[in-house]
């Protein structure tokens, strides 16, 4: 695994426990401080608590899509970064993280993750939260 720059401050938010601990176990492993949250609704609560530089969201969640989410944090926080989740047909998987994305989401990973691509994209926003602390 690549060493982060500085450690992130991430946001799971998935009602499947399993997907929460996985992604927090690597993660933390990682040196990431993580928050986890198994509605959309206790995931904008968690957010507004925590305030996340990385949120995880799954799309189909009971309780509340996860879209709600994305949209409620994005008119939290325009510079969070959200990456939307889905391994659901439901209404199409492709079609449920396009909406992710037109709703804020930066970002959509289909489940089963491709850990490399988790990676990298870890990096990537590490480097972004980097040049936004030395741009002042």
């Amino acid at each position: 695994m690549m060493a982060q720059a500085a450690p992130l401050r991430i946001l799971i938010i998935d009602d499947d426990i399993h997907v929460q601990k996985s992604l927090a176990f690597v993660f933390r492993m990682m040196g990431h401080e993580i928050f986890a949250a198994d509605s959309a609704a206790q995931g904008v609560r968690q957010f507004v608590e925590s305030r996340p530089q990385l949120v995880f969201v799954d799309m189909v969640m009971p309780g509340g899509l996860g879209i709600d989410a994305v949209r409620e944090i994005r008119a939290l926080d325009a510079v969070v970064h959200i990456v939307a989740m889905s391994g659901s047909d439901e209404g199409g998987q492709h079609n449920l993280l396009a909406l992710a994305r037109a709703a804020g989401a930066n970002r959509s990973l289909g489940k089963p993750f491709d850990f490399d691509a988790v990676e990298r994209l870890l990096a990537e926003v590490a480097a972004a939260v980097a040049a936004r602390r030395r741009a002042g």
